[in-house]
Formats: structure tokens, sequence, C-alpha cells
């Protein structure tokens, strides 16, 4: 019995709990999610110009 308990408990993370509904709530308020795989950001500013450029005009 405690060895399933703790196989159950196991597959909650830090992703499950925290990450991805932030991510879910942030998403039904307007927000759109940005990854970071493809984007190219100024590490120095941690501003990503492409957005930035196109915010501005």
């Amino acid at each position: 019995m405690a060895k399933r308990l703790e196989e159950n408990l196991m597959k909650f993370t830090e992703d499950t709990r925290v990450k991805i509904p932030v991510i879910l709530h942030l998403i039904r308020l307007g927000y759109s999610y940005l990854s970071l795989k493809t984007q190219a950001w100024d590490k120095e500013t941690n501003i990503f110009p492409e957005i930035f450029t196109s915010a501005r005009c």
C-alpha cells in the first residue's frame, strides 16, 4: 500500500502542481504563451527585440 501511494505521489511535480495551472490561468486572462525555445532575446537587457519593435510601432 505504501509503495503504491509513493508511486502516485511521484507523478506530481512542480510542473503539474504550479507551472501548468499558472500558464493556463494566464492564457485565460488574455496573455499569450511565449516559448523560449524558438525565441531570440538580448540577454543583457532581457528584451525580445522583435516583440519590442513591433509593440513600439
